[in-house]
């Protein structure tokens, strides 16, 4: 028996399917890395996230507090609860605080059974699981990924929590720092998200100064500063095809960082500028999200676009270019169809294609690095031209916005209510971003 199109979609904006998915999804990774939990051994970088726990528990001396870290210090929190049942249970620790908030994730996003937007941004966080699960539940990406779709997804009901989660994330992992900002742009509330962000972040500064680690509050800047360009990163994309043909750049293993770096005529060429360039890059959109939040754009889409297109700079002009960063993108587009499911379909399957490609080069990193392999190198190029051509389109829609006058509405945005449609209490006066995106706005 065929079932019609109201028939799937009943069937799926239903909580029990919603919660099998999150459970098969879930279980699959489960019994991947149920030898890993049954002998204690930690995978990939929650090795790193043991050591530095257990070092710190049995030496007295913690990263961030009393020697330079690669993390912001709100990193240390997830990292130390993992710890608490000791090092055999580290890992399913781990796995077990990034499935909860996974399931946090889905159940925010469908708090509003209606909301087609809601359910759709669910499942396509939780495709987004499935396709990088071996990254979701290995990198910090997965503690601070689920606090910023929460934290979008309450931002007019309860804009204190909002601001205080991407607060807390941007001290976990730098980049939603970039919604931050965006959004004391975009929010008529900026006053109220400003300040609770700054109380937030008074409070992770209180504890490093308190504890006599002033000097290290801000080394993970300095760390990513003294790099050099990661062999997945954009900008230098040119110097591995180099590396394959032989052609005087070539692979380094950086075993301080454990990573691998292209050395070489081009590494030297490109290594002094991404972050100039993502300065440049930076106030310049910053400066346009003004002008298009003055000129009266929409709210929602001044924070989307917005987001993405700091988060794209963030990517494309950065020395690491590590697979996880597409979850800073899946991220974003999450809260984008539960605000607008339509104006961000297409976002959702770029972020998938790249989640995917991202994924084959992540399982075949070891041929690309032993064997030069030019498949996977094929693929992660058109993984990086993906990722360009992303931040491009975000970088074109943010100056759409700034080029509409004030007052009217841009074209191609929804006609629905997406506040009313993600389950957002609606109330014109109380927030920006529960206004409809066809809301003219005047002064």
């Amino acid at each position: 028996m065929q079932l019609s199109a109201l028939q799937l979609m009943r069937l799926f904006q239903n909580r029990l399917t919603l919660l099998l998915t999150f459970s098969f999804v879930h279980a699959v990774f489960f019994v991947v890395f149920i030898r890993k939990f049954l002998g204690g051994v930690p995978h990939e970088d929650v090795t790193l996230y043991s050591r530095w726990a257990f070092s710190g528990l049995e030496t007295g001396t913690w990263p961030g507090l009393d020697i330079d870290w690669v993390y912001p210090i709100g990193a240390l929190g997830p990292i130390m609860a993992a710890a608490i049942l000791g090092k055999q249970a580290y890992f399913f620790l781990w796995f077990a605080m990034t499935s909860i908030l996974n399931l946090a994730t889905i159940l925010v996003l469908t708090r509003d059974s209606k909301s087609r937007g809601g359910w759709l941004a669910a499942y396509f966080w939780l495709s987004i699981c499935l396709i990088m699960g071996p990254l979701v539940f290995s990198r910090i990406e997965g503690i601070a990924g689920p606090l910023v779709v929460i934290g979008l997804a309450y931002l007019s009901r309860q804009p204190v929590v909002a601001a205080a989660l991407l607060a807390v994330a941007t001290w976990i992992k730098v980049w939603p720092a970039a919604v931050v900002v965006a959004l004391l742009i975009a929010s008529r509330k900026r006053v109220t998200v400003f300040f609770t962000g700054l109380a937030v972040s008074a409070a992770f500064a209180a504890v490093v100064l308190v504890k006599g680690g002033g000097e290290h509050l801000f080394s993970f800047w300095l760390a990513q500063g003294n790099r050099g360009m990661q062999l997945e990163a954009p900008l230098i994309t040119t110097g591995l095809w180099n590396a394959i043909l032989h052609r005087g750049d070539y692979v380094y293993v950086n075993y301080g960082i454990q990573t691998l770096e292209i050395w070489g005529p081009t590494a030297e060429a490109v290594v002094p500028w991404p972050n100039p360039l993502l300065a440049i890059c930076g106030v310049v959109i910053a400066a346009t999200l003004i002008l298009a939040q003055r000129r009266g754009a929409d709210a929602i889409q001044l924070l989307l676009c917005g987001s993405m297109c700091l988060v794209g700079a963030l990517i494309v002009f950065n020395k690491v270019g590590s697979p996880q960063y597409m979850l800073w993108f899946a991220a974003i587009v999450a809260a984008g169809l539960a605000l607008d499911q339509k104006g961000w379909r297409v976002h959702a399957v770029i972020v998938l294609v790249l989640c995917v490609l991202t994924t084959l080069v992540y399982l075949l990193y070891e041929d690309l690095y032993v064997n030069l392999s030019p498949g996977v190198a094929l693929i992660l190029t058109i993984r990086n031209v993906l990722v360009v051509a992303l931040f491009a389109v975000s970088l074109w829609q943010v100056f759409r916005l700034a080029r509409k006058p004030r007052g009217l509405p841009v074209r191609g945005q929804p006609t629905a209510d997406p506040a009313k449609e993600a389950g957002i209490r609606h109330d014109p006066d109380e927030h920006d971003l529960s206004r409809p995106s066809n809301t003219v706005q005047h002064s």
